[in-house]
């Protein structure tokens, strides 16, 4: 940028003086010009490159000795793209729980460099800014506590930006879920002779009438039923406000369902329908924010979820 270069003369040097800047390892005259002796002159610097260099001042009849100083110039580095050691792609965090976002630290040239941080929802591509302010990019960690109060809840991408606006990481598949959420059991043996992988399809969702509607299909290689009986549990957690502060803010449905699913046939789930997820049910002046269903089976079959780019056996719907 422009720099303010400002002297004061002594004796008689004149009503003009010289000012010159050098590159002072090799020399060269990187600024010349003459100027009025009125103790101030604004020179733009900002094509200097990074270097250390010469300030030499002098009258500009030459009748007295010139004054020389010296100064550096660091311009920062361009990073094109960083790659985070934390967090890694497809982790799950819940909430409370302190994420460190962490990436290579190089303190030289890089002291002008910051870094922002954003969640961006798989789904709808929403931003969440994480950082109050940018972060100096030669610290290498940002730590960020996950919220708990539903403002962050589903599959989301990080992406990491520079002062510029410049985008230099993206972690794909981050799951991020309150504490309300309930753990999953996860207990699959693929040795095991009665256990099976299944690929089920989750999609359609939304309302019909005053019910929320989704669809499971069996994509395959097995069929779902066949000479045993498969249970199904689905739980969808209505927000009506966010940030979650009041035991009314959040509705959380519980259904099971049992049923036989032929390869290729579908299932269709009425939340709101079912006698014991009533809340479920949206009236004509009921207002939600959005709504998440997760799915689980039980530990003889694996989930392998298609459909939804990867879905974590979760699906997030706004309205």
């Amino acid at each position: 940028g422009k720099a303010t270069i400002r002297w004061k003369t002594v004796g008689n040097v004149g009503k003009r003086v010289k000012i010159a800047i050098l590159d002072t390892r090799t020399g060269r005259m990187m600024l010349s010009t003459a100027t009025e002796n009125d103790g101030a002159f604004y020179a733009d610097l900002s094509a200097l490159p990074t270097a250390e260099y010469t300030l030499m001042i002098s009258a500009a009849d030459s009748s007295a000795k010139a004054r020389k100083t010296r100064f550096k110039i660091r311009r920062p580095k361009k990073i094109e793209n960083i790659t985070l050691s934390s967090p890694l792609a497809g982790g799950s965090w819940r909430g409370k729980q302190v994420m460190p976002i962490k990436w290579p630290a190089n303190n030289e040239g890089l002291n002008d460099l910051f870094y922002n941080f954003d969640l961006i929802e798989e789904k709808t591509s929403n931003k969440h800014r994480i950082n109050i302010n940018p972060v100096a990019a030669n610290f290498g960690l940002y730590n960020w506590t996950v919220p708990d109060d539903g403002s962050v809840f589903g599959n989301y991408k990080l992406e990491v930006t520079s002062s510029d606006g410049t985008s230099v990481a993206l972690v794909n598949g981050l799951e991020f879920l309150p504490s309300f959420v309930a753990y999953d059991a996860v207990d699959f043996d693929p040795q095991k002779p009665n256990n099976i992988k299944v690929d089920l399809g989750l999609d359609k969702l939304g309302f019909e009438g005053p019910y929320f509607k989704f669809v499971v299909r069996n994509n395959g290689p097995y069929e779902l039923g066949a000479g045993l009986t498969i249970g199904y549990s689905f739980k969808t957690y209505f927000v009506r406000h966010v940030p979650i502060r009041t035991r009314d803010d959040l509705v959380i449905c519980s259904n099971n369902f049992l049923a036989r699913m032929p390869v290729g046939t579908e299932q269709t789930v009425w939340l709101g329908k079912d006698p014991d997820c009533g809340a479920g049910t949206r009236s004509q002046d009921e207002k939600f924010v959005y709504a998440v269903t997760r799915i689980s089976l039980p530990n003889s079959i694996e989930l392998n979820f298609t459909g939804d780019k990867k879905s974590n056996n979760m699906l997030k719907y706004y309205w």
